[in-house]
């Protein structure tokens, strides 16, 4: 269980990476204090516009808004699997678009 925890941190982390956050953090990455700024935003923004709709929301609020998979979960009002597979599925998307 652990193993599986670490690998999607790990996958999260590169997504955000990817997304340009890392790049304009002042310190160490630290997840929960970054704050991108405005360009960052809108660049996001256009990655995730090329995504469907169900797997936008999942990576926006899991790797943008940083929500436990469970308050993903409920905010899409899906189950917490189904939450995951959208965002593993999105993730995977951006990945192979960069």
């Amino acid at each position: 269980m652990e193993a599986a925890a670490s690998a999607t941190r790990r996958l999260e982390r590169r997504a955000v990476e990817r997304l340009g956050v890392a790049e304009r953090l002042d310190g160490p990455y630290e997840p929960a204090t970054a704050a991108p700024d405005e360009r960052w935003a809108e660049e996001a923004d256009e990655l995730l516009d090329a995504l469907p709709e169900t797997q936008r929301e999942a990576v926006r609020l899991r790797v943008v808004d940083q929500l436990e998979y469970d308050e993903v979960a409920v905010a899409l009002g899906t189950s917490t699997a189904a939450a995951r597979v959208r965002v593993h599925r999105g993730l995977a998307t951006l990945r192979g678009r960069r």
